[in-house]
């Protein structure tokens, strides 16, 4: 082999890995993350405020809902959450604490921005801080569309119009429509 042979050659198998490297593309990389087999351990919060006329004050609410779930296939991951809430009306303060089941329907695209669909179930309860006697269980659901955005292969954020309905029994029966803006974080193990 020539001189000017070999330099072409070495030229050609350094320049392999790099091209390689190059054309490697980042969204099969981040679709990993959406992929059967992969983990999703995250959460959401939420933050509303109602202002009521009806004499009983403002209502201020701040709900966290960590969440964990498995893709079983590409986009479709089935899991659950938790959900702690803390509820300010007029003078007094309630807590809730519950858990159910969540399903989550992402729309895979190349790129890093994913819309999503997601739908949860949950049992709950509510207690008033100040009366240990209050105690009410409440049966719920909830339904997101959103945008997971990809930060990096295994960090997203996510933003979602949500609509949740829940149903109470015990010391005061009520339903409640919500609807607003959540957003999350989420880490992929895949």
């Amino acid at each position: 082999m020539s001189l000017r042979n070999r330099s072409r050659f070495r030229l050609l198998s350094s320049s392999v890995p790099l091209l390689a490297a190059l054309t490697a593309s980042p969204a099969v990389a981040q679709i990993a993350a959406l992929s059967a087999g992969s983990v999703q351990i995250g959460g959401q919060a939420t933050f509303n405020v109602q202002d009521n006329d009806d004499g009983v004050g403002n209502v201020t609410s701040l709900t966290l809902s960590p969440s964990a779930q498995f893709f079983v296939s590409t986009g479709l991951a089935l899991g659950g959450e938790v959900r702690l809430g803390y509820t300010s009306v007029g003078d007094f303060d309630a807590w809730t604490y519950g858990v159910g089941p969540a399903i989550t329907y992402y729309f895979v695209r190349e790129g890093n921005t994913h819309p999503f669909l997601r739908g949860s179930a949950r049992y709950t309860r509510f207690s008033i801080a100040d009366d240990d006697d209050e105690d009410q269980s409440i049966a719920g659901v909830r339904a997101t569309a959103g945008l997971l955005f990809l930060l990096t292969q295994s960090v997203g954020i996510d933003a979602g119009l949500y609509y949740d309905y829940s149903d109470g029994s015990g010391d005061i029966d009520f339903n409640e429509t919500n609807y607003g803006l959540a957003l999350g974080i989420s880490a992929f193990v895949f």
